[in-house]
């Protein structure tokens, strides 16, 4: 089904749990720019196709339990659940939340289907503290910052921004406050 309203193939595998209404006006041009979809999905045990973007999720689970050297941790399952709207090729997520072993990810955006735009903002709790992420020097260094990114009973708690492409996904702070 997502085959209609995206384009390329498949960037995660995983078991589905989808509700949704759809509408499909009359056909007079491309599907993908009539449909319209609203409902909820839940993803488990997901697991990204691509190397590049399991890596990093391997990574933020490391980094997120305090282990950041640990070869342990690697091809980390995944959950993913949100709330949707798609409408004029655009998906607006009233929510949309990942998770994986010491970490944590809310967000609320949009996915512009057809300039492939992500405009994600929301938060980041990890299990560790900010020191504990890093290895060697800077993660004595940071130590004394620990209480300050400690809140909402995570280790660390940072507001931060997705945005980008669906090829070159862009991670980051978000020094604006958009999200929750």
């Amino acid at each position: 089904m997502l085959r209609l309203a995206v384009k390329g193939g498949p960037f995660m595998e995983g078991q589905i749990l989808l509700k949704t209404k759809i509408d499909i006006p009359p056909l007079t041009g491309k599907v993908r720019e009539k449909l319209k979809l609203e409902g909820r999905f839940e993803v488990e045990n997901g697991k990204f196709l691509r190397d590049t973007t399991q890596d990093k999720i391997d990574n933020l689970s490391r980094r997120g339990q305090g282990r950041p050297n640990s070869n342990e941790i690697d091809e980390v399952v995944s959950g993913m659940k949100g709330t949707f709207k798609l409408e004029n090729e655009t998906i607006r997520f009233r929510s949309l939340s990942f998770s994986v072993s010491g970490a944590k990810v809310a967000l609320k955006g949009t996915y512009d289907l057809q300039r492939d735009a992500l405009d994600f903002h929301g938060t980041l709790k990890l299990q560790a503290k900010v020191s504990q992420t890093m290895t060697g020097w800077k993660r004595w260094a940071l130590k004394p910052v620990d209480p300050f990114f400690a809140k909402e009973g995570a280790g660390t708690f940072l507001r931060i921004e997705v945005t980008g492409t669906s090829k070159a996904i862009r991670f980051g702070r978000d020094r604006g406050n958009k999200g929750q």
